[in-house]
């Protein structure tokens, strides 16, 4: 039996309020739509950010393509996914003023919700950002623009900085980079050391990665012939090293690991 969504109601909408959902910041922010609430036309995932402490609900790959740029970005301290536009007043009144429908659904007006509303510090101050995530093709249907006509003039009114995101601003190396090394940011996922000897071999790897230029699968499999590991062991602790920026490369481009590897800068 397929999963049962919630009707949409005002009585839905105030039980949304009252549960806090959009609202807080940081790992107290709730989405105002989950992976529950209704059938995605994509792939929903569920993915944890290192940045904020909290999984994060998104409604398609192409979200979670962006959400893992935006989780990587240095500059970005907090990231709240499925933003919505509470006073659904306003933009009622905007889409009229446009000349455009409002989303409806059995007759109440739909909340707008916007796929991220992240934090980024730039030259010392915070600034909050929109952005909304949509496949370029989608781009082509004059309802979807209307849709974003509207969700763009709101913030736009209020001052905050808007804007639509597709593949095309995604970079696919560095989204399959990311989403390689990702899983490795907890060393206690290795299995069979304590947290005492992985560290050791976390210093000891990046020491020798810093100080031989060997490629790295010469050296991850060097590194499990001397100490008897299981095959993958120090590979997984290259990705460590990756995924908590202790060594950082050019995740723009493809991981070559068969050359010697283009060090950018270290975190000491």
């Amino acid at each position: 039996m397929g999963r049962r969504y919630a009707r949409w109601s005002l009585k839905l909408y105030e039980r949304y309020l009252k549960e806090g959902r959009g609202q807080g910041e940081g790992k107290d922010y709730k989405p105002w739509i989950n992976i529950h609430s209704f059938s995605s036309r994509g792939q929903v995932v569920r993915d944890y950010s290192y940045t904020v402490g909290r999984v994060h609900h998104l409604m398609s790959k192409l979200e979670r393509n962006y959400f893992v740029m935006l989780d990587w970005d240095d500059s970005v301290v907090d990231i709240r996914e499925q933003y919505p536009i509470i006073e659904f007043d306003k933009t009622v009144a905007i889409a009229k003023r446009l000349g455009y429908k409002h989303p409806m659904r059995n007759k109440v007006p739909i909340v707008i919700t916007s796929d991220f509303c992240f934090k980024k510090i730039q030259e010392g101050e915070a600034q909050t950002v929109i952005h909304t995530v949509k496949p370029s093709f989608d781009l082509e249907d004059k309802r979807v623009l209307e849709k974003l006509e509207i969700e763009k003039l709101y913030y736009t009114e209020k001052g905050i900085e808007w804007q639509v995101i597709t593949e095309k601003n995604m970079n696919k190396a560095e989204i399959r980079n990311l989403l390689w090394i990702r899983p490795a940011f907890f060393i206690e996922n290795v299995r069979g050391y304590d947290r005492i000897q992985l560290n050791r071999f976390v210093e000891e790897l990046k020491e020798y990665i810093l100080t031989n230029n060997l490629p790295i699968r010469q050296t991850t499999s060097l590194f499990e012939k001397n100490y008897k590991t299981e095959p993958g062991v120090f590979m997984y602790l290259f990705k460590h090293l990756l995924a908590t920026k202790q060594i950082r490369v050019d995740l723009t481009k493809p991981i070559d690991f068969d050359a010697c590897l283009n060090i950018l800068n270290v975190l000491d």
